[in-house]
């Protein structure tokens, strides 16, 4: 069986859009809000995978909020999600679970699940909203 590989290029750089919400557990969800994604990939892959780090910036419905991220990216997929399982005691919930994928040239990201919790215009930590978009390359 033939294998194909492709070259996907660094997330380096600071990624912008707009997300709409798409979950929300709020009374008054947060209908849409500007990101922006500053990131920065290792250079040394452990298991076929590249760690990130960066911040996740949002503004939406008069409040915003950021964070510190370590997301993971593998190929195309981009993930920064809560642990499960055994691990799920000794690790932290991360404040913003994340879901996403690049281009190979990776000039955009589109996100297919971005959970800020809480959420930014909420002071209960069980509040969620999950937003969903495209982020460009800046």
């Amino acid at each position: 069986m033939p294998g194909v590989a492709a070259e996907i290029a660094p997330l380096n750089g600071t990624y912008t859009g707009t997300l709409t919400e798409s979950a929300s557990s709020l009374a008054s969800p947060i209908p849409s809000g500007s990101v922006s994604l500053a990131l920065t990939q290792s250079t040394i892959p452990s298991l076929f995978e590249f760690r990130l780090t960066g911040t996740l910036t949002f503004t939406g419905g008069g409040c915003s909020t950021s964070s510190t991220i370590s997301p993971i990216v593998s190929g195309i997929t981009i993930t920064n999600i809560p642990p499960s399982g055994p691990d799920q005691i000794l690790m932290p919930t991360p404040p913003v679970a994340i879901i996403a994928y690049t281009n190979p040239t990776a000039t955009q990201i589109t996100v297919t699940y971005l959970n800020i919790n809480p959420s930014p215009c909420s002071t209960v930590n069980s509040s969620s909203t999950t937003f969903t978009g495209t982020l460009t390359l800046q």
